[in-house]
């Protein structure tokens, strides 16, 4: 399945405009545990998780926007949103249906496999203007900071998403994530959020210009 999410030419999204901000200004400088999800996962992929200093970014050109595009769209159609029950917490690569965490690890997996260096392609987590907990993909780029999100159908610019931010997985470091201030990558940026954190994707007149 994940074979077959690489193939075929997806629509590229544009690469001009204005910097997109960098999730990396709001590192306080400190380390936090890892979620405990995600090490249950690393157990089951130890290789995936060891500690790796390969290249913090990729070129913005049109070609890693057109992967990026493709593996958003692809992985938010083919894994049915569920909430999992309280107090489980599994991190599953292509499941049938999950919540954001899966989402967020088989958008991961995928741009991995297709040459993205690991350092560059990393997880976070947030807080939703709801006050939920939120897992994300982030995608370094040359010109900033890209986010791949169950919730919204494009991909989406650091600076344009109102989430608070609070840790985000650091490659380098191994089994720990990176301490992010709690801040917001842009507090009026809440627009078009529409709430839930497993049920619903916002439409593509959401996702934020790119001029």
């Amino acid at each position: 399945m994940l074979a077959a999410w690489l193939a075929g030419p997806p629509a590229a999204a544009s690469a001009t405009g204005q910097p997109w901000g960098r999730v990396d200004a709001l590192a306080t400088g400190a380390t936090r545990p890892a979620p405990a999800g995600w090490l249950n996962h690393c157990m089951t992929d130890l290789a995936a998780c060891q500690p790796v200093d390969d290249a913090a970014t990729v070129p913005a050109d049109q070609a890693h926007m057109a992967l990026l595009t493709g593996i958003q769209h692809a992985v938010n159609r083919s894994i049915e949103p569920r909430r999992e029950p309280p107090g489980q917490d599994l991190w599953s690569v292509a499941p049938r249906s999950g919540d954001c965490e899966d989402y967020a690890l088989t958008k991961q997996r995928l741009l991995r496999l297709a040459g993205l260096p690991r350092r560059a392609v990393r997880l976070a987590t947030v807080e939703l203007p709801n006050g939920e907990e939120h897992v994300v993909l982030t995608v370094e780029t040359t010109r900033g900071t890209l986010v791949l999100d169950n919730l919204h159908a494009e991909v989406m610019h650091f600076n344009r998403l109102g989430y608070r931010w609070y840790a985000i997985e650091e490659p380098s470091l191994g089994l720990r994530w990176k301490e992010l201030r709690g801040g917001r990558s842009s507090p009026a940026a809440i627009l078009g959020y529409e709430g839930g954190m497993h049920r619903r994707i916002l439409p593509s007149a959401a996702r934020a210009p790119d001029q």
